[in-house]
Parts: C-alpha cells; structure tokens; sequence
C-alpha cells in the first residue's frame, strides 16, 4: 500500500499544490489528536507529579515548536 500510495502521490502532486494550505492543517491536527489520545491516557496512569509535568511540558513544546516551524520555516516553491 505505501508503493501505490506513493505513485498516486506523485501522479497528482501538481493537484495537491493547490490544496496544501488545506490539508496541512488538517493534517497537523491528526498528529495532534493521535499524540495527544495516547499522551493523556498515560499521564492519568502517572503516579509521580514531577515525570507527569515533564511528559505535559514536552508534549508542549512539540506543539510550539510546530507552530513556530510554520510560521517562520519559508514555503517551498
């Protein structure tokens, strides 16, 4: 399946150009849904409040640091 979805890729990356501003924020929030439905189950499970706060900050900075990957990373052609 990864060959083929990577053939259909290419066929149509001219297409997908144009909705790229679309689907990367569709994107990014699936990521964001899928860390964060695995991350909070197993913060509940934490018994020490220090690693708890650490795996919550982390989890944190991964989404800042997209955030600012977005906004001053320059587009690519």
């Amino acid at each position: 399946m990864a060959v083929i979805g990577a053939v259909v890729g290419y066929f149509i990356t001219d297409i997908s150009r144009n909705f790229s501003n679309f689907i990367l924020p569709f994107t990014a929030g699936g990521f964001i849904y899928i860390a964060a439905s695995d991350l909070i189950p197993e913060l509940h499970k934490e018994k020490g409040l220090k690693r708890a706060t650490a795996s919550f900050i982390a989890f944190l900075l991964g989404i800042i640091f997209m955030a600012l990957a977005k906004n001053f990373l320059p587009e690519q052609p």
